[in-house]
């Protein structure tokens, strides 16, 4: 009920009851006073960023909130809106200002301990590339290595750059180009009188790196998109915001994965990567994590894969290793956990024959592909909207190693790809783990 009432001051939807009813909630329950300011403090970062990031840096043009922007949308209103001349709104002001006084008073009263935080510096950057502004307030600064960061710094890697930064436990972020966070204190951070003690970073867009300290107990540290919270108590995770959509990797460790929206959290282990997006079930799937290249300099095996978030093969949401060039769910949602149609991917990497033969390579797609073998286009129906089973022949040399692309073009829904080959000695099947390699 609190969550529905917060929800809808958020968005001025309260009715006059409703008003009334939270007025009681603010006054009477010490727990619900905490959550609402807490729930205003962090929009009101939210649409500090976003205005830091459009107040004319190029840099973050890209990541601005659009005018559909649930951000945008739902930011807590900075100032109380004319009274309308009927009776039934003055009615309904009447009822509102009270309630608007007691968040004001509130926010003021518990934030003060977190306003002093903010001369304390708590974490700096390790690592500067030319192309990185700090946004400090009105002033936006050039960082170097070793400059210190205070609470509401935000940061916005332009594409090309990159940057990191290091907190007093050693917990590390990898600012990834295109990225913009805002960086909320330590342990004494913004959000310690309300109960929730311990450091947040709010991601508006781009690719952040986490290696987290272990936390103490009760002390989390808190990642912030849009659309998703991710809880970390220790961990190296990636966490990807691209669009309207929230990627969570967890490298090793665990996290709990919630909606912004909802109270409901999920668990996402070591090896495992989950989604939050609109129209996508949060849920927890499984990685193929990269194999480390041994002492003797031994390729890897599988396959190197990216997903784009177009079907030019332009705008990269993920790299990934996958142990084949082979998914066929029928008409389930394709790996990408975000959209089911628009979308395209590369495989690249090595192909390692077992024999000296021609092999017959089969690649079969229900979409537009492109094959290339040593660099050279041995494929291409970019354009294919049926099932189709391309054949090629290929000369091979047993254990020799020849470059491999395939892209895959899915304007539509679905996926479905193959690629299997045959020799004399070599009977059809899917080209194995083994005799393929991510390393080129």
């Amino acid at each position: 009920m609190n969550d529905e009432l917060f929800e809808k001051y958020l968005s001025n939807r309260l009715t006059a009851d409703e008003a009334a009813a939270l007025k009681r909630v603010l006054a009477s329950d010490q727990q619900a006073r905490a959550q609402f300011v807490q729930t205003l403090q962090e929009w009101q970062l939210f649409a500090e960023a976003a205005r830091q990031i459009t107040a004319g840096s190029e840099i973050a043009e890209a990541a601005a909130p659009t005018a559909n922007d649930p951000l945008r949308r739902r930011r807590p209103s900075q100032r109380v809106p004319p009274l309308p001349r009927r009776r039934p709104a003055r009615r309904m002001a009447m009822v509102l200002l009270p309630l608007v006084g007691l968040a004001a008073c509130l926010a003021i009263v518990l934030l003060m301990p977190s306003q002093a935080a903010k001369a304390e510096p708590f974490a700096a950057f390790s690592m500067v590339q030319p192309g990185v502004v700090l946004q400090r307030g009105d002033s936006k600064l050039v960082p170097a290595a070793g400059m210190a960061l205070l609470p509401g710094d935000a940061v916005s890697v332009v594409t090309g750059s990159h940057a990191s930064v290091r907190y007093a436990d050693d917990t590390r972020l990898d600012l990834a180009p295109g990225t913009t966070v805002t960086l909320v204190g330590g342990q004494a951070a913004p959000g310690a009188a309300l109960g929730v003690p311990g450091k947040r970073v709010l991601v508006t867009s781009g690719s952040v790196t986490a290696e987290v300290a272990k936390q103490p107990l009760g002390h989390p540290m808190q990642f912030l998109t849009p659309q998703a919270q991710a809880t970390v108590l220790g961990t190296k995770l990636i966490l990807d915001v691209v669009g309207a959509a929230t990627r969570l990797e967890v490298v090793h460790g665990l996290v709990g994965l919630s909606r912004r929206a909802e109270r409901t959290m999920i668990e996402v282990a070591g090896g495992q990567c989950a989604t939050v997006a609109e129209g996508v079930e949060l849920a927890a799937r499984a990685i193929i994590a990269d194999v480390t290249v041994n002492a003797e300099g031994e390729h890897r095996p599988g396959i190197k894969t990216e997903y784009f978030a177009d079907t030019s093969l332009s705008k990269l949401m993920f790299t990934r290793t996958d142990a084949t060039v082979s998914y066929d769910p029928g008409l389930e949602t394709p790996p990408l956990d975000i959209s089911p149609s628009h979308f395209s991917v590369r495989w690249s990497g090595t192909i390692q024959p077992r024999f000296s033969e021609t092999y017959m390579l089969h690649l079969e797609a229900d979409s537009g592909v492109r094959l290339f073998i040593d660099g050279k286009v041995l494929i291409d129906d970019s354009a294919a909207s049926v099932v189709s089973d391309h054949q090629v022949a290929v000369a091979f040399e047993a254990g020799k190693r020849y470059p491999l692309r395939i892209e895959y073009i899915q304007p539509k829904a679905g996926m479905m790809i193959k690629l299997r080959w045959e020799s004399l000695q070599q009977a059809m099947e899917i080209v194995p783990t083994e005799r393929l390699s991510p390393d080129p």
